[in-house]
């Protein structure tokens, strides 16, 4: 578990160390106030087939219930208009959205309705559900430093890098 003030100093760490300097990251907007980054990544190579599937969007926040933070997703693809010169962005959620994404077992993915503080409205995102995520990244005193790093290691790129 990590408190929220220790979430929030080691957000914007992972914000200017760890998602900028990542070859798999390609735009970042952290909403720090907020305690919120959102950012998207390049396609992997396991969906890189469907090609109207432009983006993976991620957001991280933080869950006061679980006291944990959590990583949501969403993906986005092109629909075809009637001009040649514009494409539409809509966003996808896929029924086998694990599979399609080569998602590791031991993860419990769900689609869920969240209030967004950016947009004041509800957003659908996947999420990675939190209940286990102590045991997945290890809640020793010797990791509490680094936990949201940890945490991405595990909850992202354990995943998406081998994609």
């Amino acid at each position: 578990m990590l408190t929220h003030a220790e979430y929030s100093a080691q957000l914007r760490r992972l914000c200017d160390d760890t998602l900028k300097n990542s070859d798999l990251i390609t735009s970042i907007r952290p909403s720090l106030a907020d305690g919120e980054v959102l950012f998207r990544t390049a396609l992997p190579s396991s969906v890189a087939k469907h090609n109207l599937l432009c983006n993976i969007e991620f957001k991280i926040c933080y869950s006061h219930v679980y006291q944990e933070p959590r990583l949501l997703f969403r993906l986005w693809r092109r629909v075809p208009s009637q001009d040649e010169a514009i494409d539409f962005l809509t966003p996808w959620f896929p029924s086998d959205v694990v599979q399609l994404l080569g998602i590791q077992d031991g993860f419990t993915v769900s689609l869920d309705a969240l209030f967004s503080n950016s947009s004041h409205s509800q957003e659908t995102w996947f999420s990675f559900h939190p209940c286990n995520t102590a045991e997945i990244v290890g809640d020793k005193q010797d990791y509490r430093d680094d936990y949201l790093n940890r945490w991405l290691s595990m909850f992202l790129f354990s995943w998406l890098a081998k994609s």
